[in-house]
């Protein structure tokens, strides 16, 4: 897995091996995923270390997070792997830009977020 992790950014970064990279991505989302859906089944409690240290048990939530990386991994890889490349646009890419970096912030704070939206007030 560590490897995998390792191989992926790598691949991802020179255009000639960026599907590689994606079709690497997906399987380890995949793979984490189905972990993830299986610990749920079998009813373990067991918090998630996906993103740094959390307290927070793994529910539905990270499955679906995990889904939507898988998601995001299958049209990185289309995309990656589709017709002609021409030169970039600025602005296109400031956009895309600015719409990863609110993703990766909306992913990290995943259990802080859950956390906030489903806390009960506190009884009087």
């Amino acid at each position: 897995m560590i490897a995998g992790e390792l191989a992926v950014p790598a691949l991802l970064a020179i255009p000639a091996t960026a599907p590689a990279g994606f079709a690497g991505a997906a399987v380890l989302l995949g793979a984490f995923t189905g972990s993830i859906v299986t610990t749920l089944r079998r009813g373990t409690r067991a918090s998630c270390r996906c993103f740094g240290a959390s307290s927070r048990p793994l529910g539905p939530a990270h499955a679906a997070r995990g889904a939507c990386l898988l998601a995001v991994a299958a049209v990185g890889g289309a995309g990656s792997s589709a017709g002609e490349r021409g030169a970039l646009d600025p602005a296109g890419v400031a956009v895309a830009l600015a719409a990863a970096a609110a993703g990766v912030v909306l992913t990290v704070a995943l259990d802080d977020l859950v956390s906030l939206l489903t806390a009960r007030p506190a009884a009087r």
